[in-house]
């Protein structure tokens, strides 16, 4: 789904390793999420390369040394402005452990966005993400 396409990105999990010129895709989301300024939810409670990243946006930790993709020096430096003015960059790390809080969480972060941008009707029709579903799992 191109970046175009959504209003927010809600990221979890992923792998961690790969082959050459390999990015995991919750690493090139988050890349892409940070160059347009969209809103960015990353679940680092399940583990994966989600949990790596937010380490390394808290500067917890490094960069999976796995990374080898041409843009991973891109993913660096926006890593490292990042943890120069966190509140510049619309990045919430939740990490809850439990699915149903996890789930809680993910539908506050949606709640507290703008409404989503108009689509024209003949757009692809993308359900990234229902609010109703942060709801089912009886928010605590």
């Amino acid at each position: 789904v191109s970046t175009e396409e959504t209003d927010a990105r809600v990221m979890f999990g992923g792998k961690i390793k790969g082959g050459p010129d390999w990015m995991p895709g919750v690493a090139e989301e988050l890349l892409c999420g940070l160059e347009r300024g969209q809103p960015v939810a990353l679940l680092s409670g399940f583990g994966g390369v989600a949990a790596v990243l937010a380490k390394a946006l808290l500067d917890l930790g490094p960069l999976p040394p796995t990374l080898r993709h041409p843009r991973a020096d891109d993913l660096e430096r926006w890593v490292e402005a990042y943890r120069e003015n966190p509140s510049a960059y619309p990045v919430t790390i939740l990490d809850e452990t439990d699915p149903i809080r996890a789930v809680a969480a993910v539908g506050a972060f949606l709640d507290g966005l703008p409404p989503p941008r108009p689509k024209p009707e003949d757009a692809p029709m993308h359900v990234l993400y229902d609010r109703a579903a942060a709801r089912l799992g009886g928010a605590s």
